[in-house]
């Protein structure tokens, strides 16, 4: 189930892309386009295979505010890059919010983050395929 997907990216990110350090830091007035960016990056990455097994946690202070935030754009990236096959490579579930490759089994989950204990909570997560990676 292999696609070949074209994806344009803003030309201001092409260094930022193509980074492979461990911390990036993207610049840029609001409405530059970073969350667009960053969140098709990361749905390629989860799609390739040469990926396989790794995943990508996204964190927000209040849990539910990722609903309209993170999950939002990821979602929107992946309908970007698959159009309307995105269901074909990709699983998009609401309850709990995840979204998993069909290719490679690479998942996205997302969390809140407001206290202590919610952050030793996020210490402890583990993949059924795979390792948190980002």
């Amino acid at each position: 189930m292999a696609k070949t997907v074209k994806v344009g990216f803003n030309a201001s990110f092409k260094d930022f892309n193509a980074c492979r350090k461990r911390y990036r830091l993207a610049k840029g007035s609001a409405g530059s386009g970073k969350s667009v960016n960053i969140a098709q990056d990361f749905i390629l990455k989860l799609s390739d295979p040469k990926y396989k097994g790794a995943n990508l946690l996204c964190v927000r202070k209040v849990d539910s505010s990722n609903k309209d935030s993170t999950y939002a754009e990821l979602r929107s990236a992946i309908y970007k890059i698959f159009g309307q096959q995105a269901e074909l490579y990709w699983q998009i579930r609401q309850n709990p919010m995840e979204l998993i490759c069909k290719i490679t089994g690479n998942m996205v989950i997302f969390r809140g983050m407001k206290d202590d204990g919610q952050r030793e909570k996020v210490k402890s997560i583990t993949f059924a395929n795979g390792k948190l990676t980002w």
